[in-house]
Parts: structure tokens; C-alpha cells; sequence
């Protein structure tokens, strides 16, 4: 599995290469001063699951995208259901 995760302070994405995953499971990013463990209670961080789809232009798709189909006149969000362990569009 691939993720992102995404910091709300800075409004940016972390570098990948400063995330890992622990022995337990637990998500970590990595700074010069240490590291920090990301909950799903996160107020700062969003991790972001890759549904392993790429779109047209060749971008990947994670949970979390907006997605526009010409067809369509709106736009598509890109949400995890962990009941049916699946994406859906809503």
C-alpha cells in the first residue's frame, strides 16, 4: 500500500522519503530533531490511502482527490469505505 500525508500547518505534502511505517503498524515522520507517530485523531496531518489507479495525465489517485469527469458537470471526492473496504466517488 501506498500513502501520502498531508500537513495542514504548512499546507503542503511531506516528503514520502520522511515517512515510515513501524513493527506496530504506526505511521511516522521523520525530522531532524526526532520524529513524530500520526493517529488517525491528527489534527495536523491527514494520511492519504492510494486507491493504485492513475488518471489520464498519469497522476495517482489517493483518497482524498477531486475528481472531474467531462461527461459530468461536478466534481467527485475520493473517500475510503471501511465497511466495504473499498473507494467510492460521492
Amino acid at each position: 500500500m501506498k500513502f501520502r500525508i498531508f500537513d495542514k500547518h504548512s499546507k503542503s505534502y511531506v516528503d514520502p522519503n520522511n515517512v515510515s511505517i513501524d513493527g506496530n503498524g504506526n505511521v511516522r515522520i521523520h525530522f531532524s530533531s526526532g520524529f513524530v507517530h500520526i493517529d488517525n485523531d491528527s489534527s495536523q496531518y491527514i494520511v492519504e490511502m492510494s486507491t493504485g489507479l492513475t488518471a489520464l495525465d498519469g497522476f495517482e489517485i489517493y483518497e482524498g482527490d477531486i475528481l472531474h469527469f467531462y461527461s459530468k458537470t461536478e466534481n467527485f471526492a475520493v473517500v475510503y469505505n471501511k465497511k466495504f473496504a473499498r473507494f467510492e466517488l460521492r
